[in-house]
């Protein structure tokens, strides 16, 4: 997704956060991939705190794709990321078209 995410990087709306746990992302490898990817707004949380997001959003594994809004509230649990802009028109559609 580095492309979608370098598409929108400047987007004054959204911003992408990055949440891993440290069983899952051993400290070499994540820190490889957050070079690679370029990734901003990373956290390599302790695997309680995981833990405990797993049981709010209710899943298993990453990558998970959560939208909150600017308010707190979940807009979407399980965002499909890999249809972002066809996914993002539906929770905003006048954004899209503005485009």
């Amino acid at each position: 997704m580095k492309e979608t995410r370098k598409k929108y990087d400047s987007n004054p709306d959204f911003d992408f956060m990055f949440i891993t746990d440290q069983r899952s992302s051993p400290e070499n490898v994540y820190n490889d991939l957050v070079e690679k990817q370029e990734l901003k707004n990373t956290h390599r949380i302790t695997n309680d705190d995981f833990n405990q997001l797993r049981q709010l959003f209710r899943f298993n594994g990453i990558p998970r794709y959560v939208v909150i809004d600017a308010k707190g509230d979940v807009m979407n649990d399980n965002f499909e990321m890999h249809n972002f802009e066809f996914e993002l028109g539906k929770l905003f559609p006048s954004y899209i078209s503005q485009k």
